[in-house]
């Protein structure tokens, strides 16, 4: 197939991609850079709601030439929905890095103005100069938007003026708990074990064991009369405990507030309570921040988890940015960093297990998620699955292979003012957030829990 200049000629194909949906398809178009007063750029003026000023840029223009490829549905009425646009255009340099300036050259259309990254087009998008391949096994993907295969293969893709390539469409296309229960007992007795800090058990006298505090709470986070206790290191007991349901608050210098939820039933109801170091201890660089929670703050939002009214947040809804989010452990979220060392979480919460797999909801396109794990992890796209619609699960890895998710993720580098890419065998510190795409809805199982083998 050969393309003349859209420009001057009506050469544009249209490529069904849904044979379900005939209002879904691709249009494909040899858009060159042209000589005129069309590809002339101009000066605007807009209100940039994420870092909260005026900007005057330059847009328009064509910053580069070559094939545009545009996803279109028809199905949508405009492009409000980031993860399900009316038109999308897919951009060729998705995910490679600009070798010049050092940042991403894809995946900027669908940010929204004020995003680090986003951009009106850059000279990646065009396909037929570095990437000359489009189909379901490439990033970006011609996999459709309900998540099959549309049988759009367009290869060998040549550069501008005169655009050829090579068309083929085939239209084939485990529970587990954190406390012992046993049967009805007016009087129990609780004893609390505080086991872990970030992961690492520590013996009871251990110099590196913080100062601990420890009460009982009810669950509607009120303390009880009339129980005594007993403390041991980092071993704490209650005593004359009814049968019921309790919270435990559990409080340490330079550690996150956790609230523990326990079920006394009979006898000694033991557990593990894991902390979680302050935020300001971890990462934090002056300015804007990309963070996610491994703790439940059982729905309060940023502004309450750290006691500050006029912290700058937003949270991602698949659509646009959210301010002052409600609060989701697994979810990522922007902050706004003036003094790090003042950023102290001051809201008891329940922290993740780190014991369990930790499945996070995604839609379909761009998600800001997070480790949801109270310690740092691995990015390991053979262990982490991706759950679909049926329940099935499979590793990104496969997901990657077949189009339907990515296996790698995009972190933002405070000290560079840059994404850098979460690949295989990257560190995920606790408390890091991350953009992640996908092309279906459903759940990510994050970081699955070592299985014992059978027998």
């Amino acid at each position: 197939v050969t393309l003349r200049p859209v420009q001057k000629h009506p050469d544009v194909l249209r490529i069904p991609a849904n044979p379900l949906n005939p209002s879904e398809y691709f249009l494909v178009e040899n858009r060159p850079r042209l000589e005129g007063p069309f590809d002339a750029p101009r000066q605007v003026t807009y209100f940039d709601n994420f870092n909260q000023r005026e900007v005057t840029t330059v847009i328009g223009g064509l910053p580069g030439s070559g094939v545009l490829i545009y996803h279109v549905d028809e199905r949508r009425s405009s492009n409000d929905d980031r993860g399900h646009l009316l038109v999308a255009v897919e951009e060729a340099g998705q995910g490679e890095i600009d070798p010049v300036t050092g940042r991403i050259s894809g995946s900027n259309l669908l940010l929204p103005f004020g995003h680090p990254q986003a951009n009106r087009g850059d000279a990646g998008d065009p396909f037929g100069n570095k990437n000359k391949t489009f189909t379901q096994r490439t990033v970006p993907t011609s996999i459709n938007y309900d998540g099959f295969d549309s049988g759009v293969r367009i290869t060998d893709i040549t550069a501008p003026p005169m655009v050829d390539a090579n068309l083929d469409k085939n239209m084939s296309p485990d529970p587990a708990t954190n406390h012992v229960v046993k049967e009805d007992n007016a009087n129990a007795t609780l004893s609390v074990r505080i086991a872990s800090i970030i992961g690492a058990v520590f013996a009871p006298t251990a110099s590196t064991a913080p100062a601990i505090q420890a009460r009982l709470l009810s669950l509607a986070r009120e303390p009880l009369s009339g129980i005594t206790a007993t403390v041991e290191g980092t071993e704490f007991t209650f005593f004359d405990v009814g049968a019921g349901e309790y919270l435990i608050e559990i409080t340490a210098n330079n550690f996150v507030p956790q609230l523990v939820p326990v079920k006394v039933t009979e006898g000694a109801t033991i557990l593990r309570a894991f902390l979680s170091p302050q935020l300001s201890n971890v990462q934090l660089k002056t300015g804007w921040n990309m963070i996610s929670f491994p703790i439940d703050f059982q729905g309060r939002r940023i502004s309450d988890v750290f006691g500050m009214t006029d912290l700058r947040s937003f949270g991602w809804n698949g659509e646009v940015y959210v301010a002052n989010p409600v609060v989701e452990a697994g979810k990522g979220y922007w902050i706004y960093v003036t003094d790090p060392a003042r950023m102290r979480i001051v809201l008891p919460g329940v922290a993740s297990s780190s014991d369990l797999d930790q499945p996070i909801q995604i839609k379909r396109g761009w998600n800001l998620i997070g480790n949801p794990f109270p310690r740092a992890i691995t990015w390991d796209p053979a262990t982490i699955q991706i759950q679909l619609a049926n329940g099935d699960k499979i590793p990104l890895s496969v997901a990657q292979d077949r189009g339907i998710a990515s296996d790698f993720g995009w972190v933002y580098r405070p000290d560079l003012n840059d994404y850098q890419r979460l690949r295989r065998g990257d560190p995920v510190p606790m408390y890091q957030g991350f953009w992640y795409y996908s092309n279906v809805e459903g759940n990510i199982i994050v970081f699955p829990a070592p299985r014992t083998p059978a027998g």
